[in-house]
């Protein structure tokens, strides 16, 4: 009752009308075009302005006042909502609720100060700071106690005043240590978003952000320093496989030793850089561990998950399960949020679209009509020539298939050229001791090239170099710039299959 007077003063001023929100009741009445809109637009039924309003009201036109007006109060009621939603309820961690909480009170005690509630606004200070310091919200925790202190001074409250001042230079610095985490693993995070590619470049600089948070780290370090600290040590390590392996168990370790602060998504991230880890060494036993627990923790459509589909979808082709990988492959290009993923990241896909159509092909009861998927050489083609650096991390692979359609076509004149280009554009954009495999690899095709496309010779010539890509390991290998879709051996066998058709078809021909 303290307070209430305070809080009544303010309402009062007011009188608002009721307030909007997406409820029981909105939900209920189905003849609202409020609400039919809601659902049109969550369905999927409405992909734009013109498709909504055409269906609401007949013949209107997406300017028209009428769907306008409609569509601002749907989306008043909405952002009303977002200060009202359970997120216990919804079964979110104890972290995210606190999370959500705590920011909803921030608002709440900045608003109260301004409307002159200064007892109300103080009081839910002080839970909220309790809250923000049991569950580390240090940015929370920093205003809390910023506003506490100023209250402590207009009270002239002397003890107060010093109490939150020592709190307040304790929290900034600890605030500092956590800006300067973040800094650094948001750059590491740009870095991979514009560059998927050629990354390993940068490994001495990545080095320098840990050394320097590890300076940094000490036993009363906040659990969001801490975490970034390990996020940026994983990813330092990407291009040492066993070493990433190895300090993302650390993060794992570190996250479930605090169980009231963790989120599922955090864990799914030190998952995610072991996947890679066991990706590179190709221990697919233990990619297949790590993809299973990524698929647990990452809800699909997000970011992370887009990022861990690329990743699953290479598992399920190296390891030849070819109608997983179709299913898969159908999921992520018909998910909703697709077309929101960057140009880079869809580029990708339609590079993969081309070697899982090819390994369809070769499946015993494979039938064109049940995979009716399409693929645009001209435009492919086109890539080719664009490729002119390895900014993507994908244009080995764009020439690799350009040759490999080339022999499938019988067109060796022109897969000559295209040997010779991707020969001549590794020397020149890709780190030979970093891609053994397609080292390895680009033997065979300089072979299929010196022996005229021989089945007979290239069979002979290139075992001891095929034996080498079936046996041998390679630990330190860099994912970017070495992206095998497919296994280099199961490749080369295919190659070998189209020569020796070809070989045959001439031979028919000239009987």
């Amino acid at each position: 009752m303290k307070y209430f007077p305070e809080l009544i003063r303010i309402l009062d001023y007011f009188h608002e009308p009721r307030i909007e929100t997406v409820d029981r009741e909105f939900r209920g009445r189905k003849e609202s075009k409020e609400l039919q809109l809601y659902d049109g637009i969550g369905k999927g039924l409405f992909q734009n302005d013109i498709a909504a309003a055409g269906t609401l009201y007949p013949q209107a036109r997406p300017d028209a006042p009428k769907y306008s007006a409609l569509k601002n109060r749907l989306k008043v009621r909405m952002l009303n909502s977002l200060f009202h939603l359970n997120l216990k309820r919804a079964g979110f961690s104890d972290a995210a609720q606190a999370f959500y909480i705590a920011h909803r009170r921030q608002f709440m005690v900045n608003m109260l100060i301004g409307l002159g509630a200064r007892n109300a606004a103080r009081r839910m200070a002080e839970t909220t700071l309790d809250l923000a310091n049991r569950f580390e919200l240090t940015n929370i925790a920093l205003e809390m106690t910023r506003i506490l202190r100023q209250h402590a001074s207009t009270q002239g409250q002397v003890k107060k005043f010093d109490h939150y001042n020592g709190e307040l230079k304790k929290l900034e610095e600890r605030y500092w240590e956590e800006l300067r985490s973040v800094e650094y693993f948001e750059r590491i995070n740009m870095i991979f978003n514009r560059k998927a590619g050629g990354r390993s470049r940068y490994a001495r600089e990545f080095e320098g952000y840990e050394a320097e948070l590890r300076n940094l780290l000490k036993e009363t370090s906040s659990y969001n320093f801490r975490l970034n600290y390990h996020r940026v040590y994983a990813l330092a390590t990407s291009s040492r496989h066993n070493e990433a392996i190895e300090t993302s168990q650390t993060g794992l370790k570190f996250l479930e030793s605090m169980p009231h602060l963790l989120q599922k998504e955090r864990k799914g991230d030190f998952w995610f850089y072991q996947f890679l880890g066991y990706l590179g060494i190709q221990d697919y036993e233990g990619a297949q561990k790590a993809a299973t627990q990524c698929a647990l923790y990452y809800n699909v459509g997000s970011n992370n998950w887009f990022a861990f589909a690329e990743a699953n979808f290479l598992l399920l082709m190296n390891t030849l399960q070819i109608r997983e990988a179709h299913e898969f492959f159908t999921e992520v290009t018909t998910n909703v949020r697709y077309e929101a993923q960057s140009e880079i990241a869809r580029e990708h896909w339609e590079v993969f679209r081309f070697y899982l159509i090819h390994a369809l092909q070769t499946l015993p009861d494979f039938d064109p009509k049940l995979h009716p998927q399409k693929f645009n050489f001209a435009l492919f083609e086109r890539k080719v020539e664009e490729a002119r650096k390895d900014k993507e991390g994908m244009n080995i692979l764009i020439r690799l298939a350009h040759i490999i359609h080339l022999v499938e076509s019988r067109k060796y004149d022109d897969a000559d050229r295209a040997v010779e280009a991707l020969d001549d554009y590794r020397r020149r954009h890709i780190q030979a001791n970093k891609t053994p495999r397609t080292s390895l690899f680009m033997q065979l095709l300089r072979m299929m090239e010196k022996y005229s496309y021989s089945y007979k010779f290239c069979l002979a010539n290139g075992k001891k170099t095929y034996e080498r890509l079936k046996t041998e390991k390679f630990e330190i290998v860099d994912l970017d710039q070495e992206i095998q879709v497919l296994p280099y051996p199961w490749l080369w066998d295919r190659l070998l299959e189209r020569m020796k058709a070809n070989e045959e078809l001439t031979a028919a021909r000239y009987r």
